[in-house]
């Protein structure tokens, strides 16, 4: 029905061979993600003297952002040798180097459970459509498109659903689902709203 010149099908990769390459791509990229976040805290002491147990403070502000590990450790400023203290992730610190924890999963492989894209070129521009499959229980309330790499909460974070729940009025007063009507564009906001996580 749309026609394309790519397709992609995708079962769920946590149940495929593929599984574990996966899982290392994710936790290197992680890693290096945060990694670099340590790098960015210690180049503020470096080459532009902030003191460094206000590092994290400063780049936040600068960035207006919160700087949050993706591999779930916090950010700390160590002595790593006799008076000198740096900044470090304590994921990244306390892990061995160049390998898997044995309990690290990378998130996607929780939440994706299949994904058919369909991407076609026409005219200079690129048009995609794109169905992916995820368990209700593991969508964080608010799901968008940028928090995907930082994971979904847990099952038992989402709201239960009841056996006796009745669906929703209409306008007019019947019982049934309300008509799906299509979504309006929202004018670009001149400033971003709230805080960004990297």
């Amino acid at each position: 029905p749309r026609p394309a010149q790519v397709w992609v099908h995708a079962e769920d990769l946590s149940q495929s061979r593929l599984a574990g390459l996966v899982n290392a791509y994710g936790y290197r990229q992680s890693r290096q993600i945060t990694a670099g976040n340590t790098r960015f805290l210690n180049m503020l002491s470096e080459q532009l003297h902030v003191p460094r147990a206000e590092s994290l403070e400063t780049a936040e502000r600068l960035l207006e952002a919160r700087f949050v590990s993706l591999l779930g450790g916090q950010y700390e400023l160590r002595e790593t040798s006799p008076g000198v203290k740096t900044w470090v992730n304590s994921a990244l610190a306390d892990a061995p180097p160049n390998q898997v924890p044995p309990d690290y999963q990378f998130p996607a492989l929780t939440w994706l459970r299949g994904m058919d894209l369909e991407m076609g070129f026409q005219n200079g521009a690129i048009a995609a459509h794109v169905e992916a499959t995820m368990p209700v229980e593991t969508r964080p309330a608010g799901f968008s498109l940028p928090g995907l790499l930082g994971g979904a909460k847990a099952a038992g974070d989402a709201a239960p659903a009841t056996k006796n729940q009745s669906p929703p009025a209409n306008k007019k007063g019947a019982k049934g689902p309300t008509p799906a009507r299509p979504l309006q564009p929202k004018a670009p906001a001149s400033k971003p709203a709230g805080a960004r996580e990297f």
